[in-house]
């Protein structure tokens, strides 16, 4: 009998299910529709992506301003001085499927403020693997060589003074634009500055990166809210909120997007060196006027060998001129000198070549030229000022705000998440895993009223342990529950915040754990109810150790939640 109905149930909750898939239809893409948050957090006005005054960068980088060193209007200088970053010999060897693999051999180049240098090679030439190891966030494989400043190796707070920006617009959804911009700078900023000209620092680069139409827009998720370009602005933005005083790294901004976006996108990253700040971007594939934006090059081929490192020159003619001078086909007025460059060294589809790009490269007089500059930096001029030891202290720490700043900026904004998220605080109080199911009370209720009052016998007893099974069983969905509010908020500190130095791991957990409390404490009252329903207060009258006893139930389910 017990069994023809657990098929009668599987039959009757199967038939729900299918009709339910049926008739309910599945929530629509809203589209890229910014929403604004009230001042007070309550109502949003929603206002369509395109509405928003486009950028008119794309227009303006058209003159190709190369007045460098000039400041935009209310930018406020970088306070590096005008040193040079170099790397020399270096090389990378990992361990792939059992087989050693040089992915970096022998690798030199510098990059100096005001200027725009380009990073660029075949699929698995090493790009990205470079600007890791030169923004120091490589943890496997061994590292050979050396990443100087002005002449001086790395300092602790080297990644402190860098910004990296990444492929991924990894963003908390419910965040706006400009508290992401606000808790980089609390964070990453120097200690001694003063909140008030963080937060004005910030608004400059609301300005540079013309974000101030969308500035209190909500980040929301990709597809949805800020579009492509308003995300890829927000990542660069939160870098530079971080006021890196050293170099900016990007890793191939234009990736994934239209030619449009793409162009837009890198006028806007022409507008950082025009305002003082070294970067080094690797791109793949641009068009002629987008590769016309850069300074230099650092051209690597297959096994991440060198192919050329110096000035790209007006029209590329000093790039062109170089490959043609040893042998490459020359490069027509029509054509791309960027996609013509990858097919003379043989990393473009389909293409092939007999040279040896990296020894014609070493034996180059613009090698000789590269050597006596690195041997200039490391015992010249440059190397009398390390900008990284302008606070012999300071260029020791590791996080550049103190534990008491991190604490209390993460904990706000775990807080804030929680708080735009009351979906998970219906569920937790609720406990659904969506819209659909039963109420976290009813649960409680029913298994108090369905042992109500049991008698101090075996029987009653035995009631009274599967009465606290059945509340076990409610905490393993409220685990499963607040996992994904957890994981978000992991993977961003995983992929950008930790390797940005902005705090320690145990900052994030402790701050986890902070906002998750008050909603565990309301959550317990709940599923405390059944201590009293099911009679467990009567247990312990003869040892008049009630208080104890109930004390003991709430601390287990306030620590199960």
């Amino acid at each position: 009998r017990n069994l023809g109905i657990l098929i009668a149930y599987i039959v009757f909750f199967a038939a729900v299910y299918l009709l339910a898939t049926e008739l309910v239809s599945s929530e629509r893409s809203k589209g890229e529709v910014l929403v604004f948050r009230g001042a007070r957090g309550g109502s949003s006005r929603p206002v369509a992506a395109q509405g928003v005054r486009r950028s008119q960068a794309g227009r303006e980088a058209t003159h190709h301003i190369r007045q460098y060193g000039r400041r935009g209007a209310g930018w406020p200088p970088h306070p590096s001085p005008g040193g040079r970053r170099s790397l020399e010999e270096l090389c990378s060897d990992a361990t792939i499927k059992g087989h050693p693999r040089r992915i970096l051999d022998h690798v030199n180049g510098w990059v100096k403020p005001v200027t725009l240098t380009a990073l660029m090679g075949g699929t698995g030439a090493g790009k990205t693997t470079l600007l890791d190891v030169l923004a120091n966030r490589v943890a496997v494989g061994v590292i050979t060589g050396d990443v100087l400043v002005n002449g001086h190796p790395r300092t602790r707070s080297f990644q402190m003074q860098t910004g990296y920006v990444q492929q991924q617009d990894l963003h908390l959804e419910m965040s706006t634009v400009r508290e992401a911009l606000r808790f980089s700078a609390l964070l990453r900023q120097p200690a001694s500055t003063p909140k008030a000209e963080k937060y004005a620092y910030v608004e400059e680069v609301i300005k540079l990166l013309e974000m101030e139409g969308y500035a209190e827009a909500v980040i929301g998720v990709p597809g949805e809210d800020l579009n492509v370009e308003q995300r890829k602005r927000l990542t660069i933005g939160v870098q530079l909120a971080a006021k890196p005083s050293l170099l900016l790294f990007l890793d191939e901004p234009t990736a994934g997007v239209d030619s449009q976006t793409a162009w837009s996108i890198s006028a806007l990253i022409r507008k950082l060196p025009d305002n003082g700040q070294a970067v080094l971007c690797s791109i793949n594939q641009p068009s002629a006027l987008l590769f016309q934006q850069f300074d230099r090059l650092l051209l690597l081929s297959k096994g991440g060998k060198t192919a050329y490192f110096g000035d790209i020159g007006r029209n590329s003619r000093t790039l062109t001129s170089y490959f043609e001078r040893h042998g490459a086909v020359p490069c027509r007025d029509d054509e791309n000198p960027a996609e013509w460059m990858l097919k003379v060294i043989g990393a473009a589809p389909g293409a092939h070549t007999d040279k040896n790009w990296f020894d014609i490269w070493r034996r180059s007089p613009e090698y000789e030229s590269l050597q006596e500059e690195l041997t200039r930096l490391e015992g010249g001029s440059f190397a009398a000022a390390d900008p990284q030891d302008q606070n012999a202290a300071a260029s020791q720490l590791t996080y550049a705000a103190p534990f008491h700043t991190q604490h209390l900026v993460c904990t706000q904004r775990a807080f804030q998440q929680y708080w735009r998220t009351p979906s998970y605080i219906y569920a937790k109080l609720i406990l659904c895993g969506g819209r659909r199911a039963f109420s976290l009370l009813f649960p409680s209720l029913f298994i108090g009223l369905s042992f109500c009052r049991m008698p101090l016998s075996l029987q009653g007893l035995q009631a009274q342990m599967f009465s606290i099974f059945r509340l076990m069983v409610i905490f393993a969905f409220l685990i499963y529950q607040a996992m994904p509010q957890f994981i978000a908020q992991r993977t961003l500190y995983e992929a950008r915040e930790r390797a940005s130095k902005a705090y320690a791991w145990y900052v994030f957990l402790l701050a986890s754990q902070i906002a998750e409390l008050p909603w565990a404490l309301l959550a317990s009252i709940f599923v405390f109810a059944p201590f009293y329903l099911v009679g467990m207060d009567k247990n312990p009258i003869q040892t008049d150790a009630v208080a104890e006893w109930g004390a003991t139930m709430w601390l287990l389910s306030l620590f199960m939640l």
